[in-house]
């Protein structure tokens, strides 16, 4: 019965966010919080008339439709006291008291984040840019961030899609709501890729108002934002400029100067956005501005080195002898001279050069498996 009470208080018109938390502190419970009375309403925080107005309307036919539609299709509610609500999203200022979210939920503060945003117009070369730095830095592990809608959004999604990546789809409307249209086999993937997340409830409509709102979500949860393409009168500056005041980092694409569509990347490198030529640049700047959380991928990709450096130094006869031996199934050294045709006294010594190197392990009875 949480929810209900949770909705019923977070869809109070003119409540602010640190209000919000105020009521659910004070009282311990968002059920505790409807049935306050106004005396008590008004010892635990500094209510405006509208916010007191809001609180003392007991009418909870909305949040019921709300959660019925919610349990109906499917959608998740997260207050932002829940342990799954998205720790960086806490950080900034404003942040949603509810989310509303399709997919899975577990998985969104475990997530190395990057929100990636463009022109809903692009060219051939945003088009091009945002499926690529979207498909190489999925492939690199990070979850791509976007807003679903047409142009380099959607070109985002669709690249780290294909790398087999996770991305996340923050939308202008309530889940159930498709915009743009044509996106909706795109949003259904996303569903089981990932996850869609508003902090609108179900089957509330699009509207140009929303998209801000929208945006500083997509920014606030990621851990830096890419500029893809950008014309001076849209979205995509407001929020890169939102990214940067979260106090993230802001990459950029730069782009031709005589294009319109490259004025806010250009803009913002004008103003410390970071100008980036390919992913591997985002990857290193990530790596050293969050060591914690890029920490461990970086000790992957150091075995990787590790293991391709230890490969260079062997010996085509050594090649031949690892070609024999796998990592479930110990080998006995007669069979691996059978295979290889090799007399045992060359197979012997080759087999302890790359025991030395690490790269094999001997096991009683003279097997041998790789390490």
């Amino acid at each position: 019965m949480e929810n209900l009470y949770c909705i019923w208080l977070s869809t109070i018109k003119y409540l602010k966010y640190e209000n919000f938390r105020k009521l659910y502190d004070y009282f311990g419970s968002f059920k505790k919080v409807y049935e306050a009375d106004k005396e008590q309403l008004v010892n635990c925080a500094r209510l405006s008339p509208l916010e007191l107005q809001g609180l003392t309307n007991k009418d909870i036919n909305q949040a019921d439709e709300i959660l019925y539609q919610c349990d109906k299709t499917d959608i998740g509610i997260l207050s932002c006291f829940d342990q799954n609500y998205p720790k960086l999203l806490l950080n900034i200022q404003n942040p949603p008291k509810v989310l509303y979210i399709k997919g899975n939920v577990r998985e969104l503060n475990k997530l190395v984040t990057i929100n990636i945003v463009g022109s809903r117009l692009p060219t051939t070369y945003g088009n091009k840019m945002g499926f690529k730095f979207a498909y190489e830095l999925a492939s690199e592990g990070l979850t791509v961030v976007s807003g679903m809608a047409r142009g380099i959004d959607s070109q985002a999604h669709r690249g780290a899609l294909k790398a087999g990546g996770k991305t996340v789809a923050i939308l202008g409307n309530g889940c159930n709501v498709v915009y743009p249209p044509e996106n909706a086999p795109l949003m259904e993937i996303i569903e089981n890729n990932g996850c869609v997340i508003s902090e609108y409830p179900p089957y509330d409509g699009t509207n140009a108002y929303k998209f801000p709102h929208r945006n500083r979500i997509m920014s606030g949860m990621s851990l830096a934002t890419l500029v893809v393409e950008g014309a001076k009168r849209s979205g995509t500056l407001i929020t890169s400029r939102l990214a940067a005041e979260q106090g993230r980092s802001v990459y950029c694409i730069p782009g031709n100067i005589d294009n319109p569509n490259s004025f806010v990347t250009n803009e913002m490198i004008k103003d410390g956005g970071i100008l980036v030529t390919s992913p591997a640049d985002i990857m290193v700047d990530l790596s050293s501005s969050y060591p914690e959380l890029m920490l461990e991928k970086i000790l992957k990709d150091e075995q990787k080195v590790a293991e391709s450096n230890k490969l260079e130094n062997v010996t085509e006869e050594q090649r031949q002898i690892l070609y024999f031996l796998n990592k479930n199934t110990p080998v006995h050294i007669d069979e691996i001279c059978k295979l290889s045709g090799k007399p045992i006294g060359t197979v012997s010594q080759n087999l302890m050069m790359l025991e030395i190197s690490k790269l094999v392990v001997s096991m009683p009875g003279r097997y041998y498996i790789l390490k």
